[in-house]
């Protein structure tokens, strides 16, 4: 599970980052709260991710952080979409 939270946050991460027009190498950065669910309603078993991102990211300035953000304030925002990160996150299931 953590190999596919890192390639889930990474993609959404360096999204984030060109949205607000930075790059990785500027030191910018992002943040999540990851929240794994593993059942559901009739307890059944259901894994899956619920995630809380800031719509920015974080740069520093003069050595404060400045949060710089990406405009994406709801998810049908025009360009805000999530990027497609199934098929690499798909690829670290195990399979039997």
């Amino acid at each position: 599970m953590t190999r596919t939270l890192n390639i889930v946050q990474r993609a959404i991460e360096t999204h984030l980052i060109k949205k607000a027009g930075l790059t990785r190498a500027s030191g910018a950065r992002s943040g999540a709260i990851t929240f794994i669910q593993r059942f559901g309603s009739a307890l059944n078993l259901n894994v899956h991710l619920h995630m809380l991102i800031p719509d920015g990211v974080y740069a520093f300035n003069h050595g404060k952080p400045c949060f710089h953000r990406t405009g994406c304030r709801t998810p049908n925002a025009t360009g805000c979409r999530t990027p497609n990160i199934s098929h690499p996150a798909q690829a670290q299931i195990p399979t039997e």
